[in-house]
């Protein structure tokens, strides 16, 4: 009998470690999963490359930003916004880091991509002043898309030129030489 007695304790036991697991790995799970996407992406931890084995197209994606070729950036920009993956700091930091005024129209047009319409237009007010001509113009067309009341206030506390704003609201696609 004494050994019975053992061995359900035992099995108890083993039964009570293995749903504390289980019921830890999900609450894990659940509180960090997107963020370790995101975070091997955007570069922001190597914590998740160790934890997990990374989606091909994410690993992709993270490669592509921080490769030294101009169009390999230019898909990784691209693929960010196709994986709705749109961090408007990131891209504020990316857009700065960037000397290619086609690499920054890119950003600019990923950036509007995003669900935080504010966010969007205060990364846009943040890197205006910093961007080309051409670059200026798309992110105007952009911000009038997005809030006209912001744009027309964005125009007057910054004297814009009519000449220099676009016509219909839309993006302009300005011709950008590489």
């Amino acid at each position: 009998m004494n050994v019975k007695v053992r061995v359900t304790r035992y099995i108890a036991a083993i039964a009570g470690i293995c749903l504390l697991l289980v019921a830890a790995g999900f609450y894990a799970g659940r509180v960090l999963g997107d963020r370790f996407v995101e975070d091997i992406v955007l570069g922001e931890g190597r914590l998740p490359l160790l934890l997990s084995r990374p989606v091909n197209r994410f690993y992709e994606v993270y490669t592509l930003i921080h490769s030294e070729n101009r169009l390999s950036r230019l898909a990784g920009y691209y693929g960010l916004a196709d994986n709705g993956m749109i961090n408007l700091e990131f891209l504020a930091e990316r857009f700065r880091l960037e000397k290619d005024p086609p690499l920054q129209a890119a950003i600019v047009w990923v950036a509007a991509r995003s669900d935080d319409t504010n966010g969007v237009l205060r990364f846009y007010s943040s890197v205006f002043s910093e961007s080309s001509d051409s670059v200026k113009k798309r992110i105007l067309g952009l911000m009038k898309s997005l809030n006209n009341d912001y744009f027309m206030k964005f125009i007057r506390d910054n004297r814009i030129a009519p000449g220099d704003m676009p016509e219909d609201g839309r993006e302009i696609n300005v011709e950008i030489v590489w």
